[in-house]
């Protein structure tokens, strides 16, 4: 989708997503017929009846919809927001490199999945491993680096889930994601941590459990 986006530049790319379940699988790219196509998207309506009619003969479901924005960041627009139809079905937003994707539960988008945030978490572990080989004082700042951009990406998750209008799979997905971000600010304590001590640092798979950081003191960073 990214590819996509970049290729379509400065207009907006547009097309479908399919799968099974919440599951994307493959997308579908189409021609955005929208008359004013660098601010706006519209799907080609033929492009919809043949994803519809495939569907209906067995093929991948339509899940949702994607559309890159050129200029603007990977969330819903004013526009986005008043022309969803509150059906529950997922729209990616594309910006750049970042891709997140986002569901209309009663005209409110809620966000359902963030690739740049699990791109970070993949990243991470690598970033701070070479950097301890090369420079473990300087690997402090790395650590902290990454950990001030998980704890902001989990702050944005406790929030969706104090939002009234978040239901129940949206209510699971953000502990998900929270007991996933969670492990990984542990890691970095403990590298955080190691490094101060002068011991070696391992893997996050046979990193230890337990984190330097009091459970409170992380309760008051989100909180802030």
């Amino acid at each position: 989708m990214a590819s996509e986006a970049s290729r379509a530049h400065p207009h907006e790319c547009c097309g479908i997503l399919l799968g099974e379940g919440d599951r994307i699988t493959a997308i579908r790219p189409a021609r955005n017929v929208h008359p004013r196509p660098a601010t706006h998207f519209e799907i080609d309506p033929q492009a919809l009846i043949d994803a519809h009619r495939a569907e209906r003969g067995g093929g991948p479901k339509v899940l949702g919809y994607y559309h890159s924005h050129p200029t603007g960041l990977p969330e819903p627009s004013a526009t986005d927001k008043a022309s969803a139809s509150g059906d529950g079905r997922i729209w990616a937003i594309i910006s750049g490199d970042a891709v997140r994707l986002w569901r209309a539960e009663n005209r409110v988008a809620v966000i359902v999945y963030s690739l740049e945030d699990a791109l970070e978490v993949a990243r991470m572990s690598p970033e701070v491993m070479i950097s301890v080989s090369i420079d473990p004082t300087g690997t402090v700042e790395v650590v902290q680096s990454h950990r001030r951009q998980l704890i902001q990406t989990m702050r944005h998750f406790t929030h969706l889930k104090a939002s009234p209008s978040a239901d129940t799979a949206t209510l699971l997905m953000c502990d998900a994601e929270l007991f996933r971000l969670e492990a990984a600010i542990r890691w970095l304590d403990s590298v955080d941590a190691r490094i101060r001590s002068g011991a070696s640092v391992t893997s996050p798979a046979t990193s230890p459990t337990t984190s330097p950081t009091p459970e409170s003191t992380r309760s008051q960073e989100l909180s802030s």
